[in-house]
C-alpha cells in the first residue's frame, strides 16, 4: 500500500526539517514542492530536502500556487502507482502513527473521497470548526467530542488523505484559484460525484492558520489576518 506525501513550501520558517522528517518517516516517499522565489531560500530548501532519504525536491524558482503544487503530486502519484496521497503545508506538525491511523480510518469508509483530522489552531489555541449539514442549513461545528468518523462539507488540504484513484474520476485541483478555496472547491466536487468528506475526531494535528489571532469582544473572533494579495 504505497503512500506519497507532498509538502508545499513558500519561504518556510522554524524547524521545517523536523516537520518534514516526521512526515517522511511515516510514508513511502515525500515530495517537497517549493514555491519560493529567493535564491538563498531555495538553496536552503534544497539542503533540507537532501537530508531526508526518501524526499524529492521540485521547484521552478517561481510561485506557481498551491493548486499547481498539489496537481504535480497527483500526477506523480498516478504515474508511480501510489495508492494514497497525503497533502501538507509547511507549518503542519503530525504526531507519531498519524499516517497509519488515517489509513485505518479510510478502511472504515469505502465511500470516502477524502479524510482529514481535527485541526488545532496554534495561534488562536483552539480547535477549528467544520461546516456540517444541519437540516436545510450548514453550520460550523467542533467535532472533537464526537465518536467515529464525521461527515462534513469541506476540510482544509493540509493533513488530508486521498485515494489516488479519485482524481481520475473527479479531476485534479483547481489551479486557477492559486491559494484560497482550492480545498473547498475540491470537497464540493467530491460531494457532487457521490463521495463523502470525512473528519476523524480521534486524530488531532497542530496547524498554523496564517497568523490568525484571537480577539475578544462579546464573542470570540479569529480573523485570518491574510496579506492583501490573498483577498483579491
Amino acid at each position: 500500500m504505497k503512500v506519497l506525501a507532498v509538502v508545499v513550501f513558500y519561504n518556510p520558517e522554524g524547524d521545517v526539517y523536523k516537520r518534514c522528517s516526521l512526515i517522511s518517516s511515516q510514508v513511502d516517499d515525500l515530495i517537497i514542492y517549493d514555491n519560493s522565489i529567493q535564491p538563498e531560500v531555495i538553496k536552503e530548501n534544497r539542503i533540507i530536502t537532501s537530508k531526508i532519504n526518501n524526499a524529492t525536491y521540485y521547484g521552478e524558482g517561481s510561485n506557481n500556487g498551491i493548486g499547481a503544487a498539489l496537481n504535480f503530486a497527483v500526477s506523480y502519484a498516478q504515474e508511480n502507482d501510489y495508492k494514497y496521497l497525503l497533502t501538507f503545508d509547511q507549518d503542519t506538525v503530525i504526531p507519531e502513527e498519524y499516517v497509519s491511523r488515517m489509513l485505518s480510518s479510510f478502511q472504515n469508509a469505502p465511500d470516502a473521497g477524502v479524510i482529514g483530522p481535527i485541526y488545532k489552531d496554534v495561534n488562536a489555541n483552539r480547535e477549528c470548526r467544520f461546516p456540517v449539514k444541519y437540516g436545510p442549513f450548514t453550520i460550523r461545528k467542533t467535532l472533537s467530542n464526537e465518536k467515529g468518523i464525521q461527515n462534513v462539507m469541506s476540510i482544509i488540504t493540509s493533513g488530508t488523505l486521498y485515494p489516488t484513484k479519485i482524481f481520475k474520476e473527479v479531476g485534479c485541483f483547481e489551479s486557477d484559484y492559486f491559494i484560497d478555496y482550492i480545498d473547498n472547491e475540491f470537497c464540493l466536487r467530491l460531494l457532487q460525484h457521490g463521495y463523502n468528506v470525512y473528519v476523524d475526531p480521534s486524530i488531532i494535528i497542530n496547524h498554523d492558520l496564517d497568523n490568525r489571532s484571537l480577539t475578544k469582544f462579546l464573542v470570540k473572533l479569529s480573523p485570518t489576518n491574510y496579506p492583501f494579495y490573498r483577498k483579491y
